[in-house]
């Protein structure tokens, strides 16, 4: 009897061309995975951009995440130091020396000085200017990335106020309303990440940070739509629906606001027409008040320009500084302006980088340093209690 052997050929010939095809692209993977390690690509390093060394999860109420004490590397684009305390600075000992006038310095990347050595924020140069007038001044940057208001005022109840502070300034950015940080996500991927062996992969990197940045994109549109943000923040809403002053100015700036901005524009300058977002921020400026009032010290609000603002959106912005100083002149809070300092330099000439309206560079923070300088009097402290 004749076997046929064709048909088992045929099935023999289909598994090799599988096998090879399968060895041809492991062969093209592992080369393409070598290219990429000699090349020094990581994308997922690039990708936590070191804040995985720096910041921790907290179940601290209203922060959800810290800067990690007694830590230290590159991070937000330099090298950050975080003190025993938890902040960006030197050490500091709680209780401060009789002829000492202690600033606290509050903000969020800002005041922290993401891309800028710790000698170039503000509230270091602030420290330096205040010196040189013979003054013995200590000023302690509690800066953190990422923070709203509200989790600012947070801090300086759980760190600053130990330390007490005869004055207190609070750097206000634009998006200081916002209801979420990427870092509090990144610190939550960074579990997933360790918790695989395939991530080692540089491919497996890249695909999984591009689905991740997709990822956080969504979830920070999404949380903070304005029933997401209600939901999410209700004890910390106060009515501010009688305000006949703050709703007209809340009114010209929606009359003022393009329909064809940006989604950054419409999404900054959109949240300042929403009542349930100007009630956490007059809550958290109300708390901030309670603090002052029972402490002592002085507050002053420095209100720091978007720096991409263009004709068509610039009195926008304006309308967004006005309800802002509306909140802070209710509560008789100082605020230093530096927009004219700022528009004197020309914006371009004070950009991190082209595409970042937020942050300042080395020279925008001495702008700031120098126009708080020229609106403070350090008294006397000698004999004093300090306060």
């Amino acid at each position: 009897m004749r076997i046929d052997h064709t048909h088992y050929n045929k099935e023999k010939g289909n598994l090799l061309n599988v096998l090879l095809a399968f060895s041809s692209i492991l062969v093209a993977y592992s080369i393409l995975e070598l290219a990429l390690r000699i090349v020094g690509f990581e994308p997922l390093a690039q990708f936590m951009d070191g804040r995985e060394l720096i910041i921790k999860p907290s179940a601290i109420d209203e922060r959800p995440y810290i800067l990690n004490p007694n830590t230290e590397g590159n991070a937000w684009g330099t090298y950050v130091k975080v003190n025993s305390h938890g902040f960006r600075d030197r050490e500091f000992k709680v209780e401060k020396e009789a002829d000492v006038y202690r600033i606290i310095a509050l903000g969020d990347s800002i005041t922290f000085g993401k891309s800028l050595a710790v000698e170039k924020t503000f509230p270091k140069q602030l420290e330096g200017l205040l010196n040189q007038k013979g003054n013995r001044v200590e000023v302690l940057n509690l800066g953190h990335g990422g923070y709203n208001t509200l989790q600012e005022v947070a801090t300086l109840e759980q760190i600053g106020i130990k330390f007490k502070p005869n004055l207190v300034i609070l750097g206000y950015c634009i998006n200081d309303l916002w209801d979420i940080s990427p870092s509090a996500e990144y610190i939550k991927k960074v579990e997933t990440y360790r918790s695989s062996p395939i991530y080692r992969s540089r491919l497996a990197q890249f695909i999984r940070v591009k689905l991740d940045r997709i990822q956080m994109a969504r979830l920070n549109t999404r949380i903070n739509t304005e029933p997401a943000f209600v939901g999410n923040n209700k004890p910390y809403i106060v009515d501010v629906s009688g305000d006949q002053a703050l709703r007209s100015l809340m009114t010209n700036l929606g009359q003022l606001m393009p329909a064809d901005g940006s989604g950054g524009f419409q999404q900054y300058v959109g949240m300042y027409t929403s009542l349930p977002y100007i009630g956490r921020l007059r809550y958290a400026f109300e708390r901030l008040k309670k603090l002052e009032r029972e402490h002592g010290f002085e507050v002053i609000v420095v209100l720091i320009p978007f720096l991409l603002e263009t004709s068509e959106t610039k009195d926008a912005y304006h309308a967004v500084y006005k309800i802002v100083e509306h909140e802070l002149s209710r509560l008789d809070f100082r605020s230093i302006p530096v927009y004219a300092k700022f528009e004197s330099i020309g914006f371009k000439n004070l950009l991190m980088n082209e595409k970042d309206g937020i942050h300042p560079n080395a020279l925008g923070h001495s702008l700031i340093a120098t126009r708080v300088t020229e609106e403070l009097a350090i008294p006397s402290l000698a004999g004093s209690d300090r306060r």
